[in-house]
């Protein structure tokens, strides 16, 4: 017996050519002892690498013999050929040092380790899960929840996406930690090495099982084969301007834009990005008719970003910029977001854009945000109009047809709690006599949005806890027209939170509707009102 104690990566794949075709070229090969298993063992025979900073110790040292050290790559993989599951060949691979470099892991079924993991460890076994919210998909942060033996609710199933999981999985009088990790399983036993092709076989079995996952995951990752048939409906979405274009970063106010690759030297408003893409691709026939090609140039032309000058401080490919969806199959729902694809659990779609359309509407009549339109800013300079010269011109705007003190302007103008993060924040861009907390954003922008819709939960739940409110709002105004907001309603059920979408569509990009569907549910159960306005641009 050859008992081992020691974790394996494992991943699974439909067919056994897994290797980089680089890699196999540059491999020595071994079969498997019919002990263990069928398959073959892949060494990669990389030659041995100097070590970078030899140079420097050897200018540091007093020898006069120079030190001479390699490095050697050490990587292999094991490929097992498993047995049929639902008459499919299956196939493993088990990579040991850095063997998983030598893997294509388009070949790999891209949620063995996640779906794994889900169905075999319970809640209460759970040691650890990284879970990405989608807010957070958007910003690009990650947060860890440990200890999850007295948690019962690990994670928010309605917003957030598991990305590891670790727990303890007992199988009778065996113990072994498990960690899903996307297309990898870790698993982590003392075991007779004879089991190891007998434990790879029980995880694929239960990975096609119809077994329900104990951990509900809304999302699940796209293998390769799917990603190339949602790319050419991507290609399908940019013809029929079924999509968004947008850069993925929360960005000043005054930013414009230039994209590459559409003989526009001009820069270009955010709100206007996905209709000058569009018209360029409509009119390029070569590109529009052939989706490997204009899949190319998606991933060839960029976004950039300008300053104020009209400097560039950033830029992304357009493929990394977009955002779309699509269905396959009737219902098979996926979102391309910023350069990956999701699927996401169908019933869970319809339940979010269910919430969504309930969402009450504003009656406010909204005055149209004119692109074309400029203003001379305090520094003499002539603009387009943007976001905050649109709060000045809805807050005039207010006050000319409610009359003059119906409304006033909050926007840009802080207010200190130190209970939050951010130190200050904005309770409004406009607010109203009728106690109308007014948020406004252009809806272009995932990242903007979910600012948004936080700036009007942030704000709601100052309002609600500190009565220093009533004073800042005071102070924002001039007598004798100093009456909105100044001391505390009777309920919060007289207060509504108002979101002004700059938008066209009646729409929002999905990961953004998530977000507001979670915050309009929080602020409804602090009983305030909570209402909807999609403005229109030109």
């Amino acid at each position: 017996m050859s008992y081992v104690n020691k974790p394996f990566s494992v991943m699974l794949h439909k067919k056994p050519n897994v290797l980089k075709p680089d890699v196999l070229a540059n491999s020595t090969s071994y079969k498997i002892k019919n002990t263990y298993g069928k398959g073959t063992i892949y060494i990669a025979t990389t030659p041995p690498k100097d070590v970078d900073w030899v140079s420097i110790i050897n200018e540091l040292s007093s020898s006069k013999n120079p030190v001479s050290l390699k490095n050697i790559p050490n990587k292999a993989v094991v490929i097992f050929e498993l047995n049929k599951v639902n008459k499919k060949n299956i196939y493993a691979s088990v990579s040991f040092g850095y063997g998983a470099s030598m893997i294509n892991e388009n070949t790999a079924y891209a949620d063995f380790g996640d779906e794994v993991a889900s169905k075999l460890l319970s809640l209460s076994s759970i040691f650890s899960i990284s879970s990405t919210d989608i807010s957070d998909v958007i910003v690009k942060n990650q947060r860890d929840f440990v200890g999850g033996k007295n948690n019962n609710k690990l994670i928010n199933e309605h917003s957030e996406i598991p990305v590891r999981i670790k727990g303890l999985y007992k199988n009778g009088p065996l113990e072994t930690t498990l960690v899903g990790h996307g297309n990898k399983l870790v698993i982590s036993r003392k075991m007779d090495l004879i089991d190891l092709y007998k434990d790879i076989q029980y995880y694929a079995d239960k990975y096609f099982s119809n077994t329900s996952p104990r951990l509900i995951k809304n999302f699940s990752a796209v293998n390769a084969a799917t990603k190339k048939s949602l790319d050419d409906e991507l290609c399908k979405n940019i013809q029929k301007n079924s999509f968004i274009l947008s850069y993925p970063e929360i960005l000043n106010d005054e930013a414009t834009f230039k994209i590459s690759g559409i003989n526009n030297s001009n820069s270009i408003p955010s709100v206007k990005l996905s209709e000058e893409y569009h018209q360029f691709i409509n009119k390029s026939t070569r590109i529009n008719n052939n989706y490997n090609k204009l899949l190319t140039k998606l991933k060839r032309d960029s976004l950039s970003v300008l300053d104020s000058n009209a400097i560039e401080i950033a830029h992304r490919s357009i493929y990394k910029c977009l955002i779309s969806e699509v269905t396959l199959n009737q219902n098979e729902k996926y979102i391309f977001h910023f350069g990956s694809w999701y699927q996401v659990n169908y019933n869970y779609y319809t339940s979010v854009i269910n919430d969504y359309n309930n969402i009450k509407k504003s009656t406010i009549n909204f005055p149209t945000f004119d692109s074309k339109k400029t203003y001379v800013n305090s520094k003499g300079n002539t603009k387009s109009l943007d976001e905050g010269q649109y709060n000045v011109q809805l807050n005039q705007h207010f006050n000319k047809i409610n009359g003059v003190g119906s409304s006033i302007l909050l926007d840009r103008k802080t207010f200190t709690n130190n209970q939050f993060q951010s130190g200050s924040v904005e309770l409004a861009d406009v607010l109203t006599n009728k106690n109308q907390f007014i948020h406004i954003k252009k809806g272009d922008s995932s990242a903007n949005l979910s600012h948004l819709f936080m700036q009007g939960l942030v704000s709601a739940k100052i309002v609600a806890t500190d009565p220093g409110v009533y004073q800042f709002i005071k102070n924002q105004q001039t007598a004798p027209n100093n009456n909105i907001f100044t001391k505390k309603p009777n309920s919060s059920s007289a207060i509504t939170v108002i979101y002004g979408i700059i938008r066209n569509a009646s729409y929002l990009p999905f990961f953004s509707t998530i977000t507001l569907v979670d915050v309009v549910h929080e602020l409804e159960a602090m009983n305030y009102n909570v209402e909807l306005a999609l403005i229109p641009y030109i």
